[in-house]
């Protein structure tokens, strides 16, 4: 069987304190993900088309999830090849409770396929 990908990658911005559960609810997901160290790296990984299988989810811990979200939405709207990646921006106060992590499990859910098979 051959994955086929009809959805762009969803790069997830997290606040560098508090959201250890995130990460490891990330682990334990359904999702294939890249952790990467800044934006570029992000930006590097979804217009990279000599890789086979792109992951779902790339993330990144920053320092302000305001400023980080405007300036990758910048820099992915001047990557010509992928204009349309969804960001998401969660902080260490909104991972406190697990209705967080089920909300980006939904959110998620919406923007990633269950089934990318093809047979």
């Amino acid at each position: 069987m051959q994955r086929a990908r009809q959805h762009p990658p969803v790069i997830l911005l997290l606040g560098l304190t508090g959201c250890d559960q995130v990460d490891r609810w990330l682990e334990a997901s359904r999702f294939t993900t890249s952790e990467v160290a800044d934006a570029f790296q992000a930006l590097e990984q979804i217009s990279d088309f000599t890789v086979r299988d792109r992951p779902d989810v790339i993330f990144l811990h920053v320092d302000s999830i305001a400023d980080e979200l405007a300036f990758m939405r910048n820099i992915v709207a001047t990557a010509g090849n992928e204009p349309d990646v969804p960001i998401i921006g969660i902080s260490g106060d909104e991972t406190a409770g697990s209705d967080s992590i089920s909300s980006l499990a939904s959110r998620l859910g919406q923007l990633i396929p269950q089934s990318n098979t093809v047979m």
